[in-house]
């Protein structure tokens, strides 16, 4: 069965928007539950740097889904 790639590419355009808004992982999973996500304590979340002008953190997430595979942004 081939995977459904709108659907990744949902999901990746979703993970792209909460790792650019979010200001902690707290809130990052948060977002991840209410929309749904499948198995949101499956996600690897890490603050790779901050932006120099306001110390917004820049997160990397992992993220394990139903795709076969994985989408990291």
């Amino acid at each position: 069965m081939k995977p459904d790639i709108s659907k990744a590419h949902e999901l990746f355009l979703f993970l792209l928007q909460v790792a650019s808004t979010a200001s902690n992982e707290f809130e990052i999973r948060e977002q991840l539950r209410t929309a749904g996500f499948p198995n949101p304590e499956v996600v690897s979340i890490e603050i790779v740097s901050r932006d120099p002008d306001t110390n917004q953190p820049r997160f990397r997430i992992i993220a394990q889904t139903p795709f076969e595979g994985v989408v990291h942004v």
